[in-house]
C-alpha cells in the first residue's frame, strides 16, 4: 500500500513536466473473485479479496484510439479455511489498450499489460514470508464515461496471470511452488491533463 501511494504521489508530481496532451492518470480498486490455486502439490481455494491501483497512460499515441501507459496494481487473497496464509501480487506492468467504442461521453475498450509480479506467500502466525518476482501479464476489458472534460470514471473486468508459479510455497531449500492467478472487478477514476 505504501509503494502505491508513493508511486502516485511520483506521478502527480512529475506531470508538470510533461506535455499537457492526452495524458491520463487511473486509480482503481476493487474485488477479486474466489480461486483455486495450485500450493506445493496441492489444489487450494482462496476467498474473494481486493485489487486497487494507480496507473499513467498517453492516449493515441500509434494511431488514434490506442494508448500506451504503465500502471502498478496489488491483489491479495486468503487461502479458504487456512487463515492467516494469504497470497498476494504487486504488479508492474507495460500496458497497450484499444478503444473499440467511442461514442460522444462513453468508450469500450480492451487491453493487455506485460510485466512483472512480485509474489508473496504469508502465514502470519508463523512469521513465514516469502516472495519471488515472476513474469506475467494481464488482459482488461471495461468501460468509461466521461463526467467532465478532463475526468472520466470506469468499470473493468482484470484477469493477472504469471508466466511460471513462484518459488514461494515452502523455506528454502525447497523449490515447491504457488501458483498466482486473479480475476477482478474494478472501479476507478481517470484525469486527463
Amino acid at each position: 500500500m505504501k509503494f502505491l501511494l508513493q508511486t502516485a504521489a511520483v506521478i502527480a508530481l512529475s506531470t508538470g513536466a510533461v506535455a499537457a496532451q492526452d495524458w491520463n492518470v487511473d486509480v482503481f480498486g476493487g474485488l477479486t473473485f474466489e480461486n483455486d490455486l495450485e500450493w506445493d502439490s496441492g489444489q487450494y481455494d482462496t476467498n474473494a479479496g481486493s485489487m486497487f491501483g494507480v496507473g499513467i497512460s498517453k492516449s493515441n499515441v500509434f494511431a488514434p484510439n490506442i494508448e500506451v501507459g504503465l500502471e502498478v496494481s496489488y491483489s491479495e487473497s486468503v487461502y479458504s479455511g487456512n487463515e492467516p496464509n494469504y497470497i498476494s501480487g504487486l504488479a508492474v506492468m507495460a500496458t497497450v489498450e484499444y478503444n473499440f467504442i467511442s461514442n460522444g461521453d462513453f468508450e469500450a475498450y480492451g487491453g493487455i499489460g506485460l510485466g512483472a509480479v512480485n509474489v508473496t506467500y504469508d502465514n502470519s502466525a508463523l512469521s513465514d514470508k516469502r516472495s519471488e518476482v515472476v513474469f506475467g501479464g494481464q488482459v482488461v476489458l471495461g468501460a468509461r464515461y466521461a463526467v467532465s472534460d478532463t475526468m472520466q470514471i470506469f468499470v473493468e473486468g482484470r484477469y493477472l496471470d504469471t508466466f511460471s508459479d513462484a518459488v514461494v510455497a515452502r523455506p528454502a531449500p525447497s523449490t515447491a511452488t504457488a501458483e498466482y492467478n486473479v480475476g477482478a472487478v474494478v472501479a476507478g477514476l481517470r484525469i486527463g491533463f
